[in-house]
């Protein structure tokens, strides 16, 4: 793992495998799960190809073999950050993922970009930039021995993107 400061915070760059990708059936149900002004649960669901339940299933289409490559952002960095810049507003406020998740996935896209799409061994792996909505469970996936990544179910310290490197069977 590196680290990198981009637009002043701490950024983990991460790439390690292979390890073997857990496929759970049930993950792709929890885009249903109910989420604060949320009811419905993520409001992609059945509206974009990447989401549930239009995308399809990892295991129907890729060997479980994978190399996660993931960014990750320092959460106390961001948060006294935004802090600075909103002193009044709330922890939840402060942290909703509109602030921070659309700038991690255009930042793993240039990483992916630089150093996956550029290297030659890494030329017949296809790149899953969404694989829970294809039935990966993405913490388990990370804990593989191969792998190494361990995720924070809510994060305190790290929050990461996450995607995944699979061959076509």
């Amino acid at each position: 793992m590196t680290e990198r400061t981009i637009d002043g915070i701490t950024k983990h760059l991460f790439i390690n495998g292979p390890g073997e990708a857990v496929y759970e059936a049930g993950v792709r149900s929890l885009c249903l799960c109910r989420y604060p002004d949320h009811p419905r649960g993520c409001p992609n669901y059945g509206k974009r190809d990447d989401c549930s339940p239009k995308a399809p299933l990892f295991v129907s289409l890729f060997r479980r073999n994978v190399i996660v490559v993931a960014i990750g952002m320092d959460v106390q960095e961001f948060l006294e950050a935004r802090r600075e810049k909103h002193p009044d507003w709330s922890e939840r406020a402060l942290f909703n993922s509109r602030h921070w998740q659309g700038a991690l996935r255009a930042d793993l896209g240039r990483f992916i970009a630089t150093n996956v799409s550029e290297n030659p061994s890494l030329g017949n792996y296809s790149v899953i930039l969404s694989p829970e909505a294809m039935g990966i469970n993405v913490f388990a996936t990370g804990e593989d021995p191969g792998i190494g990544l361990f995720l924070e179910r809510t994060p305190k310290r790290v929050v990461y993107k996450v995607a995944l490197l699979a061959l076509t069977k």
